[in-house]
């Protein structure tokens, strides 16, 4: 007797669930192969389709799933349950979705050794503003879902919170997932997780192999165990067991949108991740985005927001601005330096360091400013006698 099921399907549809029949069982979560018109698919099975639905089905109208595709895994409940936030949330094929996160199925996958961190003590204990932040999140770990911000500036020691949150969910036999913006943040993370944590850490970003995150998701789909994921905004869609904290760090950075495909952010992915995992998100960055300023800063039931004000080692520089109109003269070969930024620069450069020049324009000018008195040329000329001569030198007026 044929039993019918309700399969999204790979194709750039929104509606992209279709009813197919099969002999043979399948479950929840199988990736399939079905066909689609003149050409075969691929899909995942979602549910058994109720007898009450196949009211006038006409069977021999409904296609068979030809079989289960080879050496692919099964997606848990929770997988299931994202991807379908998803599909609602940014209106997108639910197919098409799935097939494009899920990493490609590899016949013959390069066998990936995973080594365990040194678990070495962490060496820095958390001083008087990061501790009250750190006790207040540890509180709520074993609570269920909760979101948290922390807004501290540069170096106000977050990764330490970070680290610290980490290594006693881990401990305490759950797993963790560490989000960042960027790759070129990973190798720094990743030698301190690697030195302080006595679990796996599997990192996942685009200089992964097709190969290796292939092999990364069936380690993980396998894995009993603790482990700590950490990458960029794709990793959110890793299977991770056990989930007990979500970090997303530098929550602000634009790298966190994906703009082609299905064009989600990765932060607001992993907010509900954790939802549907029931456990902690924990967000960070010295510049947060406004909307998660608001909501956090305005003490929004269940959000808590946490202000690092000061750095843990040194200050911040001191800035010193200086006016240049009226300063400006034309024969002045270091023109825009004035005579107290080159004198500076000569003290540091006598001393053995270094000097960074910052330049916010380069090969090309949007508009033209008087040198004199600031103001922006359009159509009209400005008020000063000062530069008219050399403007008009120079064919601008």
């Amino acid at each position: 007797m044929s039993q019918y099921y309700q399969v999204a399907v790979n194709f750039p549809k929104s509606d992209s669930v279709l009813t197919y029949k099969s002999e043979n069982e399948f479950h929840i979560g199988d990736m399939v192969t079905v066909p689609l018109g003149r050409r075969k698919s691929q899909g995942v099975v979602l549910c058994e389709t109720p007898a009450e639905k196949l009211e006038g089905l006409i069977e021999s109208k409904v296609k068979a799933i030809e079989e289960q595709i080879p050496n692919s895994f099964r997606l848990s409940g929770k997988e299931l349950g994202l991807y379908k936030w998803m599909n609602k949330y940014y209106h997108y094929s639910l197919g098409k979705l799935i097939f494009d996160c899920l990493p490609k199925v590899m016949k013959r996958p390069k066998k990936l050794e995973f080594e365990n961190g040194d678990g070495k003590a962490i060496p820095h204990d958390l001083n008087e503003t990061q501790k009250p932040v750190y006790t207040k999140i540890q509180a709520e770990l074993k609570n269920g879902f909760s979101q948290h911000y922390t807004h501290g500036v540069t170096g106000s020691g977050k990764s330490l919170i970070y680290l610290k949150l980490i290594k006693e969910i881990l401990e305490s036999g759950k797993s963790a997932q560490f989000l960042l913006p960027e790759i070129n943040l990973t190798p720094q993370f990743i030698s301190m997780f690697k030195e302080y944590l006595n679990h796996k850490v599997f990192s996942y970003h685009s200089g992964v192999t097709p190969s290796e995150k292939y092999h990364i998701w069936r380690q993980l789909k396998e894995n009993k165990e603790p482990v700590l994921v950490m990458g960029v905004r794709s990793s959110i869609f890793l299977p991770i067991e056990d989930l007990g904290l979500v970090v997303v760090d530098e929550e602000h950075d634009g790298s966190f949108k994906q703009s082609d495909r299905c064009p989600y952010n990765g932060r607001d992915v992993a907010i509900k991740k954790a939802q549907l995992s029931d456990c902690p998100v924990v967000m960070g960055s010295a510049t947060p985005t406004m909307e998660n300023y608001y909501q956090f800063s305005e003490e929004i039931a269940h959000r808590n927001y946490y202000e690092l004000k000061e750095r843990v080692n040194g200050h911040f520089p001191k800035l010193e601005l200086f006016d240049t109109r009226d300063r400006f003269k034309e024969k002045d070969p270091a023109w825009p330096f004035l005579d107290e930024t080159i004198k500076e620069m000569e003290l540091k450069l006598e001393k053995g360091e270094q000097v960074l020049v910052f330049i916010n324009k380069l090969g090309f000018s949007n508009y033209v400013q008087c040198r004199a008195c600031g103001h922006q040329f359009k159509n009209e000329k400005c008020g000063c006698d000062n530069n008219l001569r050399f403007f008009r030198n120079k064919n601008i007026l």
